[in-house]
């Protein structure tokens, strides 16, 4: 996480954290657009390109969390995409001081589905788990095609998910093995009531991975936090929806 180790710990640093298979890399064309009035900076989470040589493969995921949070600067507005949503809420929960205000994009407590929680099918994820070994690219391509199903950009949405990846260094499969695993057996759902931090929580109308009908069920749990649903959205509103998810966070990070 070499990009965000800095001297600095001022109180408005904007952080953005990466979900599975990503890079921050993804962040950087809105990154681009907001850093007139915010200061920015993209993390790659541990084991992840920029940061692939921390030795995170055989933690906990609290562990885990703790190794992303020792790297962040304190009182943080900090922005978790998916799996990096996940991290986001137990540095929440376990380094409160870490984080000032929290946005979870397209990101939930608990991933996977159950009999009365929506989400990602386990069949699906153990299919993941099975292709990894055998070709991490075709994978990364399904993957990407999830993530933009459902947007009216959604081909248009792959093909700049995929160029922003260009380049970056592609993470060991035990990364990415450890990461599908967070996502199947982490569920915070008890816990993220002691979340403090003002939340904002927003989500894709036609996101398949963290459905809207999630979104509403974690009211129950996070009543106290805000939700924006942006309409005809899949799991990457920040790149079909650029100015609606930059207009939004403008606006919660200047509370």
């Amino acid at each position: 996480m070499q990009k965000i180790v800095n001297e600095s710990t001022q109180p408005n640093k904007l952080v953005f954290l990466h979900g599975w298979g990503m890079s921050s890399h993804i962040f950087h064309p809105v990154i681009e657009k907001m850093n007139s009035w915010a200061d920015i900076v993209s993390a790659d989470l541990p084991g992840y390109n920029d940061n692939a040589v921390a030795q995170s493969q055989s933690l906990s995921f609290e562990e885990y969390a703790g190794l992303t949070a020792s790297q962040l600067p304190d009182n943080s507005v900090l922005i978790g995409w998916s799996l990096g949503g996940l991290v986001a809420q137990q540095i929440a929960l376990a380094f409160p001081h870490k984080i000032r205000k929290l946005i979870l994009l397209c990101s939930s407590p608990c991933f996977v589905e159950t009999e009365s929680w929506r989400g990602i099918k386990p069949a699906v994820l153990d299919s993941f788990k099975s292709q990894l070994k055998h070709d991490y690219q075709k994978l990364l391509d399904r993957f990407l095609a999830i993530q933009a199903m459902g947007s009216e950009s959604a081909r248009n949405d792959v093909k700049n998910l995929r160029e922003l990846l260009r380049g970056t260094s592609a993470p060991s499969e035990a990364t990415l093995a450890q990461g599908l695993e967070f996502l199947h057996s982490v569920d915070l759902r008890d816990q993220v009531g002691d979340i403090r931090q003002p939340t904002l929580r927003i989500y894709g109308s036609q996101d398949s991975l963290v459905p809207k009908k999630q979104g509403e069920q974690i009211e129950v749990y996070c009543p106290n936090s805000e939700k924006y649903l942006i309409p005809k959205a899949s799991h990457a509103p920040f790149i079909s929806h650029e100015s609606l998810f930059i207009d939004k966070i403008m606006e919660f990070y200047s509370l």
